[in-house]
């Protein structure tokens, strides 16, 4: 998408990414760089999901300062401190967290100094508001050391359809334009790749058809991190996050080399620790990069990767919001007109991950903007905010799915708004109620590890409610929560058999409260339940609110309740006094 308005970066400036410069001596710079979704290309291509929204919305997924272009940013405050431009070699550079966008716009701490000016050697560092990013050395002499990689032991065919790297839902790319340099795979081993590069243009780079005067060519640079996921994905499929975290050291035998045919990227890997052969441990990478005439345009040595495996339903919503599935319908047969709709919820330990990107990534892809103020404001530990966050989520892919079956138009997630009334029970809504389907009545339930949700028609409130069998808890106080009318469901059971029974009874007590409205309001014992079958698995709940039908399942190790406004005497096999 173009820029509404120029690059504020398309300039002729020899040191474009450097907006205000605070401080300049012989000694030190310190700078500032805004970058933005709103006013930089490379920023707009570098989203770490596919598209969240509409075209023309301005609602974009998580933006990052590629790694790469933190280098760029880094090596103009050397330029400016060392009075030149033409950087030799990078070294000991060191990534600390992901300089994310998190309200599509960000000002950077730029600061460098000198270590040895006499050797042409310096220091720069990025500072955001979570602290250090990014540091890295800079040398300004041609001190070379790095050795060509050796050829691949054997050429294996290549597994992937290569045009579709990028494409949103097919692999791990989410690249745009201008970092789409991965042309076709020339080999593959066990020991590394070599892979046939764009011409590494720069055209664009900050503004559709200006082209900028960059020290180092990030596009090229890019290229590195990119060539290694190319080749795990031979080995453990798409569904994983790399990216670098340290470099040894990149040695640059060009002033910024860019429109070049022919080129090649070669890299080659090693466990860090040989002891440790997994596919997930660290690696160190050594790349040679060639243009078509055989030229040496760069070598890089000991860079390593971080890892982790991600889960499937996660990477289909990062690469595809608005194809990938969180969750599933749940196959319990309600009503016609019911939907039940489950989310896993993805593990805390992943959640961890590299400063809880993950979540950072999904709650871009899900949200909308008013939303997206709520997520950052939330405090508290990682739990609430992993909760909070796929109760959204799964609200929002059930009522998707229900749209969809009920108008044939798949929206995206971040078309749904949800908000909630003064009980807590949540409601969504969206341009669509106007112009598809009066939107629908929601119900939401979850624990620790899933969600589940409830949706019927406008027309049709509706609760859900669900508890897991092996969690522990004191069976007196659910008998607590049962009116005296209720005492028979229960007798001459015991252990197990009682636990269950007084599970399905609370949590028919519950779904009906959601249905009704009210919520429980501390006070279960106020929803009675007037009729149910043997086996607790069809139930009348009454209360001064309404009347209302549940069924209740024992499904998948939980047991599970949703409930409906009675439309007449539920027939059962057992009738309460």
């Amino acid at each position: 998408t173009s820029a509404l308005v120029p690059s504020s970066h398309a300039t002729d400036s020899l040191t474009p990414l450097l907006d205000t410069i605070v401080e300049l001596d012989a000694d030190h710079v310190f700078a500032h760089c805004r970058v933005g979704l709103d006013n930089d290309c490379f920023i707009r291509d570098h989203v770490l999901s596919g598209p969240v929204s509409h075209e023309g919305s301005g609602l974009h997924g998580l933006a990052c300062v590629p790694f790469m272009v933190s280098l760029e940013i880094m090596a103009e405050a050397c330029a400016l401190l060392a009075g030149r431009l033409e950087v030799r070699v990078i070294e000991n550079v060191k990534a600390f967290d992901w300089i994310a966008l998190n309200e599509g716009a960000l000002t950077l701490d730029v600061h460098a100094e000198v270590l040895d000016r006499e050797r042409g050697h310096f220091a720069a560092r990025i500072v955001t508001p979570r602290g250090m990013a990014v540091s890295a050395e800079f040398g300004f002499e041609s001190d070379w050391r790095l050795q060509g990689v050796a050829p691949l032991k054997e050429h294996r065919p290549w597994g992937i359809d290569v045009p579709n790297m990028y494409t949103p839902g097919r692999y791990a790319m989410f690249h745009g334009p201008v970092f789409q340099s991965m042309r076709e795979i020339a080999g593959w081993d066990d020991t590394g790749i070599d892979v046939h590069l764009s011409p590494v243009g720069l055209t664009g780079f900050f503004a559709e058809g200006h082209r900028p005067q960059l020290i180092l060519n990030p596009v090229l640079l890019d290229a590195l991190g990119q060539v290694v996921p190319c080749w795990l994905v031979q080995y453990v499929g798409p569904e994983f996050h790399s990216f670098p975290s340290t470099i040894g050291r990149i040695e640059l035998y060009e002033a910024c080399p860019a429109d070049r045919e022919g080129v090649v990227m070669r890299a080659r890997q090693q466990p860090l620790n040989p002891a440790e052969t997994d596919i997930a441990a660290p690696r160190l990478w050594q790349f040679e990069c060639t243009d078509g005439d055989g030229r040496v345009l760069l070598r890089g040595g000991d860079m390593v990767n971080l890892f982790f495996r991600v889960t499937p339903s996660y990477h289909a919503a990062r690469t595809y919001p608005l194809g990938g599935w969180l969750g599933a319908p749940v196959d319990l047969a309600i009503d016609d007109q019911t939907l039940l709709w489950q989310v896993p919820l993805m593990p805390e330990e992943l959640c961890q991950q590299s400063g809880g990107i993950c979540l950072r990534v999904l709650a871009h892809a899900v949200l909308d903007e008013s939303e997206r103020v709520q997520w950052r404001s939330l405090e508290g530990p990682l739990r609430r905010r992993r909760e909070w966050l796929y109760g959204r989520a799964a609200l929002k892919e059930a009522v998707r799915h229900w749209v969809q079956a009920q108008t044939g138009h798949l929206l995206y997630p971040s078309d749904i708004v949800v908000g909630h009334d003064a009980y807590g029970a949540p409601w969504v809504d969206g341009w669509w109620g106007d112009q598809l389907v009066a939107p629908p009545r929601v119900s939401l339930s979850h624990d620790a590890a899933h969600c589940v949700v409830a949706v019927s028609p406008s027309d049709s409130p509706v609760g859900v409610d669900f508890e897991a069998l092996a969690n522990e808890r004191r069976p007196e106080l659910l008998a607590d929560a049962l009116a005296p009318s209720e005492q028979s469901l229960i007798e001459g059971r015991s252990g197990s058999d009682l636990d269950e029974r007084l599970l399905r009874l609370w949590c028919a007590k519950e779904a009906a409260a959601k249905c009704l409205g009210t919520g429980l309001q501390g006070q279960p014992w106020a929803f009675s339940i007037t009729a149910a079958d043997e086996g607790c698995e069809q139930l009348l709940v009454e209360h001064d609110v309404g009347v209302v039908q549940v069924r209740v399942f024992r499904h998948e190790g939980r047991i599970l309740a949703a409930a409906r406004l009675a439309m007449g005497q539920l027939e059962t096999e057992k009738s309460l006094d």
